[in-house]
Order: C-alpha cells, then sequence, then structure tokens
C-alpha cells in the first residue's frame, strides 16, 4: 500500500488528461473536468487535455505526441 513521506518536499508533475469517447464533447466531459479540477487543486499542472475518438490508432497518435510534448 502506498504512502504518503512526510520529509519530502511536494513536486508538482505534469498530467495529461485523455477522455477516450466517440459523444463526449469539451462541454459534457463531466470526469475529464473533474481529473483536471482535481489535479490543478492538488497543485498539479494540467500539461494538456484532449478527448480521443474510440480508435486505436488515434490513441496511439495522441498518447505518442502527448508523451513527447510533455516528457
Amino acid at each position: 500500500m502506498a504512502h504518503i513521506h512526510m520529509t519530502k518536499s511536494f513536486q508538482p508533475l505534469n498530467i495529461a488528461v485523455m477522455t477516450v469517447s466517440d459523444t463526449r464533447t469539451e462541454a459534457d466531459d463531466k470526469s475529464g473536468n473533474l481529473l483536471v479540477e482535481r489535479l490543478t487543486v492538488a497543485g498539479h499542472r494540467l500539461a494538456e487535455k484532449a478527448i480521443v475518438p474510440d480508435d486505436i490508432y488515434k490513441l496511439r497518435a495522441v498518447a505518442s505526441f502527448t508523451t513527447l510534448d510533455i516528457a
């Protein structure tokens, strides 16, 4: 089980949020928006947010470019 090391300083992360859906838009992406809210409240940075259709090739392309951009 994971635990928090109280002796180490907080290190904010760059986090990308990807919603996989054929029907969601920015206006109704409740889960993606909730994740963005929670990660920013926790002190992390939103690196990128994307809504990607449920297609393996599109998912791979977005995931590859996102990883390169925020690494």
